[in-house]
């Protein structure tokens, strides 16, 4: 995934559009799971800043999960944006002074990619959002109940036939605390 910037490298506030897609995001990036079909798709535009170049722009792909909840598979869409910079390493072009970063008062503190020659690489940037933009556990839906931990049974099609929820061993003293209870004080109206 590179973009040539010759044609800007000399012209500050010139702008190159960016449309790349990955048919095979598996290969790209492993540690995910796509959906069938899924392609990654990074449309933006990188900018001649003056001092480096400025990649920014949407990510999109589908995603595919299994709830954490029932275990049904879930069809995830991704849309991350992006925005990176990059700055020539020493190739004759325009040296870049180790200070650069604390000179840029307006620039935030934020990561700025090295590159050589007239191709910026934003593979790894694109690999790194999506992985971020990864839910820790995703659900079919907000209000997914889950299966039953006894049968398995999934409860957001309604009750189980189970007779009485399981209860975890030790828990047990306190479920039978809550029984006792219930027995005291409904003896005592």
């Amino acid at each position: 995934m590179r973009v040539n910037v010759g044609p800007i490298r000399r012209q500050r506030g010139a702008s190159l559009p960016i449309q790349e897609r990955v048919d095979s995001p598996e290969r790209f990036l492993d540690e995910v799971e796509f959906a069938p079909g899924a392609t990654i798709d990074v449309r933006g535009q990188v900018t001649n800043t003056g001092k480096g170049f400025l990649a920014e722009g949407t990510i999109r792909t589908e995603l595919q999960f299994q709830c954490a909840r029932c275990l049904k598979p879930v069809r995830w869409p991704l849309a991350v944006s992006f925005c990176e910079r990059f700055r020539a390493e020493d190739d004759g072009h325009k040296p870049v002074s180790p200070f650069a970063a604390a000179e840029d008062d307006e620039e935030e503190a934020d990561e700025v990619h090295s590159f050589s020659g007239d191709e910026l690489d934003l593979a790894p940037a694109v690999r790194e959002q999506i992985l971020v933009a990864v839910p820790m556990k995703a659900v079919c839906t907000d209000d997914c109940r889950g299966i039953c931990p006894t049968c398995g049974a999934d409860l957001s099609d309604g009750p189980c036939s189970c007779s009485e929820p399981a209860v975890d061993i030790r828990l047990a003293p306190l479920a039978e605390w809550l029984r006792a209870q219930e027995e005291h004080n409904g003896g005592a109206s």
